[in-house]
């Protein structure tokens, strides 16, 4: 992500809590949606979150992926879906 930074792109990164000090700390603006051991509640958090991002201008955003199992399923399909480019 250094690349990025460097090119000082309107960057968001959305985010477990569990990992939300570590992403501010490399000086990144960052969303938290909640826990990830909480998949319904990240999938509720999300998409309201991606729609932030769009309402700030956010030239890019990072999502941090969660389980792939029940809900977390759907989230990272259409999360994938979405994404222009997958790292």
């Amino acid at each position: 992500m250094n690349g990025y930074r460097e090119k000082k792109e309107n960057i968001i990164i959305l985010c477990s809590v569990e990992h939300l000090a570590s992403y501010r700390r490399l000086g990144f603006f960052v969303f938290s949606f909640g826990s990830s051991s909480r998949p319904a509640t990240v999938a509720r958090n999300i998409f309201r979150l991606l729609r932030e991002c769009d309402k700030k201008g956010a030239h890019t955003i990072v999502v941090e992926g969660i389980s792939q199992k029940g809900i977390g399923m759907a989230v990272m399909d259409r999360l994938s879906r979405a994404a222009t480019k997958i790292i």
